[in-house]
């Protein structure tokens, strides 16, 4: 049977509203690579720490990047909690995309696309400690992302963006993942 062209119309303005949230994140995130805290290792870094609500103080902000980014990129989800209600900490994120809850959801990697949020695991304790872009596939296992609070020397609590780009840092790979996940 075919599908109602009404079902079609609204799967297709879905889509797009995907495709934009997370296209969009991702440039927002681009824009900031190289930013570093100031003083450095205090993990405060303007404008992120300071939009949250973290005056004067910082703590780890690579979860608070991303939500600036998504609130950049027109999530409503971000606009809807306040500011300062989520996301600051990975294993929320986690939560509520397996709950399929505001607005976010786990995909595959085989779905994953440019501009869905990638959640790492570095310890291998089965809690994201770490959260980014992805930016591109470069193979069946690695990729490209770009991250807030990071570096090459100290994944997740570096202090700067950086585009993780297999150049001037290591390629990202599937085996560090804990969980993909689409803003929409």
């Amino acid at each position: 049977d075919p599908i109602p062209s009404a079902y079609e119309a609204r799967r297709k303005k879905r889509l797009a509203a995907e495709v934009n949230v997370g296209a969009k994140a991702l440039a927002e995130a681009e824009k900031w690579v190289g930013t570093k805290e100031k003083p450095a290792g205090t993990n405060r870094v303007d404008p992120f720490t300071e939009w949250y609500g973290w005056h004067g103080w910082g703590a780890p902000w690579c979860a608070v990047f991303v939500t600036w980014c998504l609130d950049k990129a027109g999530f409503d989800e971000v606009a809807l909690s306040g500011r300062g209600d989520r996301w600051a900490y990975c294993p929320y994120i986690v939560r509520d995309a397996r709950a399929k809850a505001h607005g976010l959801r786990e995909v595959s990697w085989a779905d994953a696309r440019p501009g869905d949020i990638v959640l790492f695991d570095w310890d291998d304790d089965g809690v994201a400690d770490h959260v980014g872009f992805l930016k591109e596939k470069r193979s069946a296992t690695t990729f490209e992302s770009v991250e807030g609070n990071t570096s090459p020397d100290n994944f997740s609590n570096g202090g700067k963006v950086v585009h993780y780009d297999g150049q001037e840092a290591p390629l990202r790979s599937t085996s560090d993942v804990v969980i993909f996940v689409r803003a929409a």
